[in-house]
C-alpha cells in the first residue's frame, strides 16, 4: 500500500532553513537552476557523468551518502541518481553553496487523483476496446510500450483513412 504523504526538501531562505528530520516515503528533487539533486535528508547529489547510451545524467555524492543510513537513492546502496536529459543540457558545473532547505510533507489528494484517472483512463479503455487490444500479449515494460505504440499507430492510420475518405 502506498503512503498517503510524500516527503521532500525544497529550497528556501536562510531564516526558514531547517535540518530534515523524517525520511519516510521521501522523494529526490532536481534543482535545475543549481544543477544538483537534493535527497529527502537534505544531502546534495552532484553531477558526475553522462551516459550517452541511455541518455541519462548521473548524480552522486559518495561523501554524503556513505554516512547516511536511509538509502534514499534508488532504495539501494548504489548511491547514484539517474535523470533523463539531453546531452546539450548536461553540465558538470553546479552551485551547492548557501543552499538552505526546508523539509515538506505533502498529503496526497485522493479526490484529485480520482479525477486524473477518470480523464486519462477513458481514452485508453476506448482505444483498447476499438482496436481489440484488451490485454497485452507480451511481458516487460519495453515490450508492452512497443505493443501499445503499434496499437496507437494503427489507430491513427485508421483515423487518417476515415478522414481522407470523408474529404473525397
Amino acid at each position: 500500500m502506498k503512503e498517503d504523504f510524500l516527503t521532500f526538501c525544497i529550497p528556501t531562505n536562510e531564516k526558514e532553513g531547517e535540518k530534515p528530520t523524517s525520511y519516510e516515503n521521501g522523494r529526490l528533487i532536481y534543482l535545475k537552476d543549481r544543477n544538483v539533486v537534493v535527497c529527502p535528508m537534505g544531502n546534495c547529489l552532484l553531477p558526475t557523468t553522462y551516459r550517452k547510451s541511455r541518455g541519462v545524467a548521473v548524480y552522486a555524492s559518495a561523501k554524503a551518502c556513505n554516512h547516511c543510513t536511509k538509502n534514499c537513492v534508488n532504495g539501494t546502496t548504489s548511491k547514484k541518481f539517474e535523470r533523463t536529459m539531453k546531452i546539450e543540457e548536461f553540465s558538470r558545473e553546479y552551485n551547492a553553496d548557501n543552499l538552505y532547505l526546508k523539509q515538506v510533507i505533502v498529503k496526497r489528494d485522493k479526490k484529485l487523483l480520482r479525477i486524473r484517472k477518470a480523464i486519462v483512463e477513458h481514452p485508453f479503455g476506448t482505444l483498447k476496446r476499438t482496436m481489440d487490444s484488451g490485454y497485452c500479449l507480451m511481458k516487460g515494460i519495453d515490450n508492452v510500450r512497443g505493443e501499445f505504440s503499434l496499437t496507437f499507430l494503427a489507430n491513427n492510420m485508421k483515423r487518417a483513412i476515415i478522414y481522407w475518405e470523408l474529404r473525397n
